[in-house]
């Protein structure tokens, strides 16, 4: 299934990417970081100081560590399983399927965004979109689904 694929259909890494602005969108990554690249949905690869390789996962908004070193993640990369995993590659392959193709600075957006739909991913309607315009969309998605902080609000005989 996935043999069809090339490492362009299933990872980017065009220079032009503006990674300043894709991870900007995300409060939670640390300021030092190595971009590696992002997967053909937007999924962010990027190294820490201690060259570990994270993931910052726009269907989630998660960020987990992939690989132990950047070598090792170069061998993970060609291991079908991780690419199924980490790139999701049966999807991109349906896509492909169904003629959808993506620019070098676009990315594949599912519609409705899966965040709305306990991560559901539904490719009938899934468009291509400019990489930093799906990272926005991803983080408003992602927080919207997050629970509201509770209030410390007092019951109200306690308000004197």
């Amino acid at each position: 299934m996935t043999n069809k694929l090339t490492w362009q259909d299933l990872f980017l890494q065009d220079p032009q990417f503006d990674f300043a602005r894709i991870f900007q969108c995300w409060p939670q990554i640390e300021a030092k970081i190595l971009p590696i690249g992002m997967s053909a949905f937007g999924d962010a690869f990027f190294a820490k100081p201690d060259d570990s390789v994270w993931v910052l996962d726009t269907f989630s908004g998660q960020v987990r560590k992939v690989a132990s070193s950047q070598a090792e993640f170069g061998q993970c990369m060609n291991i079908q399983s991780w690419q199924e995993q980490n790139l999701r590659s049966e999807l991109v392959h349906e896509l492909r399927e169904r003629g959808l193709v993506r620019g070098s600075l676009q990315v594949f957006a599912p519609v409705p965004h899966p965040a709305a739909h306990a991560g559901a991913v539904d490719l009938t309607r899934a468009q291509v979109i400019d990489a930093v315009v799906w990272h926005s969309i991803s983080r408003q998605a992602v927080a919207q689904m997050q629970p509201a902080p509770k209030s410390e609000e007092k019951p109200w005989w306690k308000l004197w």
